[in-house]
């Protein structure tokens, strides 16, 4: 399964020098999607189960969900399979320095399956710098309680069940911390720590998030602090709501393909 590597603020999706598109994709409907996102990519294609075209958007547009503005509820609901082959004869255009790098396959790959939404999806989307609410995390005034480590291991598991959440990186770097936040928090959040270097990161919270616009869950449910207060108590560190320019990109026009 492939982690979205999400880009948040003023954040533009780097196109690939050369353009790029499937030998051949069969899009299948699903009915209602399951709450997980299931997407494979290997050298030779592309593959999904039952993910909503919302999770392709954003994989193909390196997005958030809340940086996909204006499209119609199916695209978050309904579940699609697709299989699609990439053309044998590419190799020729490839960069023989990015043949073997991991972010120029990524972007190749974003670059075939925003082909495909185009051509089987209708898609058609409009890229625009907003005002929307934003979270800074920032250092508490008591001092982080993060200690650096040395290896740049890059991991991170994040579990929620019922009313409890919890968090673990190893080896991330606080943009990475960032960006899992902004997945959780549906909102984005931007780096003011200045804090460099890379760190081991746990956090256990309750899912009442206890903010403007979230729902709190039943008082009986709740297990634990919520993140807000999980981050200041466990981490040293804080976060601040805010407004700050994102990029987005508005759905002009969508619709869904024949079963083929």
């Amino acid at each position: 399964m492939l982690r979205f590597a999400l880009a948040l603020l003023l954040a533009v999706c780097p196109v690939a020098a050369e353009e790029f598109t499937f030998e051949v994709a069969s899009v299948k409907p699903t009915g209602a999607a399951s709450k997980g996102t299931s997407i494979w990519t290997n050298e030779t294609g592309f593959r999904t189960e039952n993910t909503t075209l919302q999770s392709l958007i954003q994989f193909a547009y390196n997005a958030q969900s809340y940086q996909i503005l204006g499209a119609p509820n199916w695209v978050k609901d309904d579940g699609w399979d697709i299989n699609a082959k990439n053309e044998v004869a590419e190799v020729d255009k490839i960069p023989l320095q990015d043949r073997k790098s991991q972010e120029a396959r990524t972007e190749r790959m974003r670059s075939r399956v925003r082909h495909m939404l185009e051509e089987r999806f209708q898609l058609k989307v409009r890229e625009e710098e907003k005002q929307l609410p934003v979270y800074a995390l920032q250092i508490e005034k008591t001092g982080t309680k993060l200690v650096p480590v040395k290896e740049p291991k890059g991991n991170m598991r994040s579990n929620r069940s019922n009313a409890a959440g919890s968090l673990k990186g190893e080896g991330i770097d606080i943009d990475f911390f960032c960006t899992t936040l902004g997945d959780i928090l549906e909102r984005p959040v931007i780096n003011e720590t200045g804090l460099e270097g890379f760190y081991d990161i746990e956090i256990k919270y309750s899912l009442d998030t206890s903010a403007p616009g979230k729902e709190s869950a039943p008082a009986d449910d709740i297990t634990g602090p919520s993140i807000f207060t999980a981050i200041r108590e466990q981490l040293g560190l804080k976060l601040t709501g805010k407004k700050g320019p994102i990029a987005t990109w508005v759905v002009e026009k969508v619709e869904k393909p024949s079963d083929n």
